[in-house]
């Protein structure tokens, strides 16, 4: 169902539960945060053990031309296939 931006309104307040979840992440340590809480889908993990999947995938040779357009010397920095990654909840 789409939502229109004109039926919105940005004053409104979030619900309650809305408010409780956001105090509770605001409260937690930044730097454990990942490892802390589970609903929280971290990409630098395995695929296996996150929300994302991969929708795809740019060969090394592009990552490297890529790199050298920035400066020739980051061309070798480029070592393997980069995969593309999407999450479900994303649009």
């Amino acid at each position: 169902m789409a939502v229109s931006l004109s039926d919105m309104d940005a004053h409104e307040q979030p619900s309650d539960e809305m408010r409780s979840e956001w105090k509770y992440f605001a409260k937690l340590d930044p730097s454990t945060l990942a490892q802390q809480e589970p609903r929280i889908d971290d990409p630098r993990r395995l695929l296996s053990e996150n929300g994302f999947r991969q929708a795809g995938r740019i060969g090394r040779e592009q990552v490297a031309r890529a790199f050298a357009e920035l400066d020739p010397a980051l061309a070798g920095l480029a070592e393997a296939d980069v995969p593309v990654i999407h999450h479900p909840l994303l649009p």
